[in-house]
């Protein structure tokens, strides 16, 4: 099994990858199928915060867009394979929000996001890693990222984070949603 598998999020059942969510998530789709009528009046009442996910690891970004498309205050724009497809879609997409991991292929997560960070300053760059090394937080950090997270803890953490950095559009900052698989 690969590191990958040590983590939540990559933990999903191989149909995943033909379930109509994941399929949204791979093409860029907002939202949820029951959320799709609601969108006009949500986004009338409610900007929802738009993700980009980008990671090189096909099962973790469908399963993290699929439990962001389950928080009623995310919307989960497109999701990239590599640094330079990051930058690409961010230019076009135009997120609030880039998950990204650190080491992708082409160019890694801190390269990614100093090149974000000329182009884009309103975009806020969460990185995630599996590298537990204090140095990648403190690298991350010092570039200039919003926020560092392993991926181990990502499930804990990253609500939280999100609520820290858009307290005006998540409701109950002080009490992000929970994630609605678990219950209550």
């Amino acid at each position: 099994m690969s590191v990958h598998g040590n983590c939540r999020f990559a933990r999903c059942k191989t149909s995943l990858d033909r379930s109509p969510r994941a399929a949204r998530a791979r093409v860029g789709v907002q939202g949820r199928a029951d959320q799709a009528v609601q969108t006009s009046s949500v986004a009338s009442t409610r900007k929802r915060i738009r993700i980009l996910i980008a990671d090189d690891f096909a099962l973790f970004r469908e399963a993290l867009g699929e439990f962001l498309g389950d928080q009623p205050h995310c919307t989960v724009v497109g999701a990239a394979v590599d640094g330079r497809e990051t930058l690409s879609m961010v230019a076009r997409l135009q997120p609030d929000l880039v998950l990204m991991d650190v080491h992708m292929p082409q160019l890694n997560g801190l390269e990614a996001m100093l090149e974000i960070r000329s182009g884009s300053p309103a975009v806020r760059v969460i990185l995630i890693s599996f590298h537990a090394s204090e140095y990648w937080r403190t690298a991350s950090i010092a570039a200039g990222a919003d926020g560092f997270i392993l991926k181990d803890h990502l499930h804990e953490q990253l609500l939280r984070m999100i609520a820290k950095l858009f307290p005006v559009l998540v409701s109950g900052a002080a009490n992000p949603v929970h994630d609605r698989r678990e219950g209550p």
